[in-house]
């Protein structure tokens, strides 16, 4: 009987493991400074082929002023500037949404590895408690939900 639990318990984690390969990732953001603007820079890759995401980068307020490139291979890529409004993330920082910019990308090819960059005037940084990078897929129905992402508070630039 105890055998029977230990297979199932197994199962289960292995399930929930080849669940989780489909999600979109996103690496912790490099950070560069100096007197005139803050850069955040991450990588995004795992998109599900053919599946749409937004790659953004935003605050409790929004984040007005901020220049976002969207980069394969160290060249521009094209894709849709959006704004949008996050929801879903009490969760992930304990508020139920952000405000946000970032690319909207439609039918993304399996593999793709992207990479954000976001400058913002220090002075706008400086005015800010944290700014969020996250990487959200679209479930359907309007639903966005957050794939991975990550809070960077004011003390870490």
């Amino acid at each position: 009987m105890k055998a029977i639990g230990v297979v199932i318990a197994l199962i289960l984690v292995l399930g929930l493991v080849i669940l989780a390969q489909d999600t979109a990732t996103m690496t912790s953001p490099v950070i560069r400074t100096n007197a005139e603007e803050i850069q955040f820079t991450v990588d995004c890759g795992g998109f599900e082929a053919g599946g749409d995401y937004r790659l953004g980068f935003g605050s409790v307020d929004g984040v007005e002023g901020a220049t976002l490139e969207l980069l394969k291979d160290g060249s521009a890529v094209e894709a849709e500037l959006v704004s949008f409004s996050q929801d879903h993330t009490q969760t992930w920082w304990g508020m139920p949404k952000l405000k946000m910019t970032g690319f909207l990308l439609q039918a993304t090819p399996a593999g793709q590895k992207l990479r954000l960059r976001v400058k913002v005037p220090r002075s706008l940084a400086d005015s800010l408690a944290a700014i969020y990078l996250g990487v959200s897929r679209d479930y359907g129905g309007g639903l966005w939900y957050l794939e991975d992402g990550v809070e960077v508070k004011k003390d870490l630039w």
